[in-house]
């Protein structure tokens, strides 16, 4: 892999901090592929480019307050406990810090009544398995919600006085440990309006996780595999979008974690499918889109397998071209930064 082909030099200065005040008067750069015309226009226009029998495809997943902070019971010691994963019943995959000070069985204390031990320590630097015990009569999530801190990606650096505006607001199960981000520009009146159109909306549920931040290695691309994702496609989704299909529809696709939904469903059965399991499907150029005719995405960080999923769908060249008229123009970049709708 030649990483220099997939980096670029953005101001740090672009990277946005904070969310805008109204989430739909973001900037869209709109991208056509047909004749790699670039248009500038602001989110809440994303209503011109729809039509009737369109579907819109949400993924529907809520982040969690996946930083913890908790005391060991029988030392006093403090242990940061960062949630990575949702591997089923109460146990995660998780990052200890400080890792050494960890041991296997100990009770570890959180805010809220919330307890959790290590159960099983990784041979490497990576995930080890950590289990948590809610409070009588409270259900786990709302228990790890109470005794947590939602996690901002590392390159904001300022504090949200907000939480909710890293999320969705449409978000519903709790299980991502980062923001499905291109749906932070969607408010709930330009969804109804979308709705009033005759453009039908779709809800699935991909759990995203903080592998999502990584930068893509040799490995990856040789395996063609990603870190496993819990995906939930019901029958319903897929019925909403194969009748947008039938007649005469677009499949627009919120976000790449909708994107590696639907096309990791259509890779493993050949068509859209229901499904409820992992995805770690690779998406990269050369990938053949079965599902999914148009795009809304942010921008995304250099060397990442997002990154390469947009360029599988644009193309390379196109995609840096796209981004570096994007800076020319000054758009905020990354998680509560500005969007592209790519036709």
């Amino acid at each position: 892999m030649d990483h220099d082909s997939w980096h670029y030099e953005l101001p740090r200065d672009m990277i946005a901090q904070e969310p805008l005040h109204d989430r739909a008067s973001s900037r869209l750069l709109v991208y056509n592929r047909s004749d790699g015309s670039i248009t500038h226009r602001h989110f809440f226009d994303i209503k011109s480019y729809l039509q009737p029998n369109d579907c819109i495809v949400l993924n529907k997943s809520r982040v969690i307050s996946a930083r913890l902070h908790g005391m060991k019971v029988d030392t006093g010691g403090k242990l940061e406990v960062f949630i990575l994963r949702h591997i089923g019943d109460s146990r995660f995959e998780v990052l200890l810090k400080p890792k050494r000070r960890a041991r296997v069985g100990k009770d570890i204390e959180f805010p809220g009544g919330l307890v959790g031990k290590l159960v099983e320590r990784s041979d490497t630097q990576g995930e080890d398995i950590f289990e948590f015990t809610p409070p009588a009569g409270v259900d786990l999530f709302d228990a790890i919600e109470t005794a947590g801190k939602v996690p901002l990606p590392p390159y904001i650096t300022t504090e949200l006085n907000e939480p909710e505006r890293y999320q969705t607001v449409y978000a519903e199960k709790p299980g991502s440990v980062a923001a499905p981000t291109a749906g932070l520009h969607f408010t709930d009146e330009l969804l109804d309006e979308i709705a009033g159109m005759g453009v039908d909306i779709a809800r699935l549920n991909l759990e995203v996780g903080w592998a999502t931040f990584s930068k893509v290695t040799d490995v990856d691309v040789e395996h063609g595999r990603l870190h496993p994702e819990d995906v939930e496609i019901d029958k319903g989704c897929v019925d909403t979008i194969d009748r947008a299909k039938q007649e005469g529809g677009n499949v627009f696709a919120v976000g790449t974690t909708s994107v590696r939904s639907l096309e990791g469903s259509a890779s493993a059965h050949g068509e859209l499918h229901p499904m409820h399991g992992t995805i770690d499907l690779f998406i990269q150029p050369g990938f053949e889109f079965k599902v999914v005719d148009k795009m809304i995405t942010n921008f995304h960080l250099p060397g990442t397998s997002l990154l390469m999923l947009v360029a599988a769908f644009m193309g390379r060249d196109e995609l840096f071209t796209a981004y570096e008229e994007a800076i020319r123009e000054g758009y905020r970049f990354y998680s509560f930064g500005d969007a592209m709708l790519i036709l």
